[in-house]
């Protein structure tokens, strides 16, 4: 419960979506899930959507439900729709990783790029760039530390930056 999580939009029915986060059943995204929803005022996703949100309940009976607003303040805190990007998926231990405050991948790549992510705690990375390039250099980053066992995260970045390009 509580942890964040991406998810893709699999189906709309009356109440809400199924959101597949990468469980072993979908979630349950309500219409009023999102900052400012009302009866009148709902999103309109589509099947195909990527959202980014937070696990609101969750047992081994029934399927999670997921929301696009944080609890206590009822703002959206960063979740909600994710518009354009790609999205890559990696291991929980990377997704902890990214997470961290003082992640030394995702600082080393801001010095050469300009991009914003998604992290779920469900090991789902959304990427959006300024650049296709610039995308592109960085889920190659964040995959080849999930793939490697290497602890050179700068000569990692550097290698892939002088590859692909700025």
């Amino acid at each position: 419960m509580n942890d964040s999580v991406v998810g893709q939009i699999v189906a709309r029915h009356a109440e809400g979506y199924k959101v597949d986060i990468g469980s072993a059943v979908a979630a349950q995204l309500d219409h009023l899930a999102f900052e400012g929803a009302n009866r009148k005022n709902k999103p309109n996703l589509q099947v195909g959507h990527l959202v980014y949100a937070r696990v609101s309940f969750a047992n081994k009976f029934t399927e999670p439900e997921i929301a696009c607003f944080h609890p206590t303040t009822g703002k959206s805190a960063g979740f909600g729709l994710l518009e354009g990007g790609t999205m890559i998926t990696v291991s929980l231990g990377v997704a902890r990783y990214l997470l961290r405050p003082e992640c030394e991948l995702l600082l080393l790549l801001s010095h050469h790029l300009k991009y914003e992510v998604a992290i779920g705690m469900n090991g789902r990375v959304w990427i959006n760039a300024e650049s296709i390039k610039a995308a592109i250099v960085v889920s190659r980053c964040i995959e080849s530390f999930n793939d490697s066992k290497s602890t050179d995260v700068s000569g990692l970045v550097r290698s892939i930056v002088k590859q692909v390009g700025p």
